[in-house]
């Protein structure tokens, strides 16, 4: 192992690396290692040292049916034929799909990092007046911790200079 072999060589204060290993029973486990020479020799050759090796299979299969659930997640969010866009607790936007850019028209970029409460955003109601960002939806959520349904709104699209008209549907 080049990680232990560079401890070994003093070039590290000590070593943790990951590998299979065949447990006595046959089969196949990922131990996490850890290790450190607390004794070395004149010549500066480790005499002694310290350690541990752990079983870490099972965190190991957690993580990969995590990744591949995630996979799945965003493979939906992705596909999907609506816009999702998602908030955090200050009305920031952390993440959106494809089909969010092309109905705001916008890109990720632009959209990512905006803020619901911020100016740029034009918002009509159902009759077409200008709507007050505290009635958007999703300030309206963070507010009341309430789902809205069905919400029609009017969302100005820079890129086409009109207006697109949705359905919005939020939850906190």
């Amino acid at each position: 192992n080049k990680l232990l072999e560079e401890h070994f060589a003093s070039k590290t204060d000590n070593y943790i690396c990951e590998t299979r290993m065949k447990h006595k029973d046959g089969h196949w486990v990922w131990v996490l290692n850890r290790g450190k020479v607390f004794e070395w020799s004149k010549e500066g050759k480790p005499l002694r040292a310290t350690g541990i090796h752990l079983d870490i299979s099972a965190n190991k299969r957690i993580v990969s049916e995590l990744k591949k659930s995630e996979e799945q997640y965003r493979s939906l969010i992705n596909n999907i034929q609506a816009a999702v866009v998602v908030h955090d607790v200050d009305t920031r936007v952390i993440a959106c799909n494809p089909k969010s850019h092309e109905l705001l028209g916008l890109t990720q970029n632009q959209i990512i990092g905006r803020q619901a409460f911020d100016s740029k955003w034009n918002f009509l109601n159902y009759n077409a007046n200008k709507m007050p960002l505290e009635q958007y939806p999703v300030n309206q959520v963070l507010t009341t911790q309430q789902q809205v349904r069905n919400q029609t709104i009017g969302i100005f699209r820079p890129d086409k200079d009109d207006f697109v008209w949705v359905l919005v549907s939020a939850d906190p």
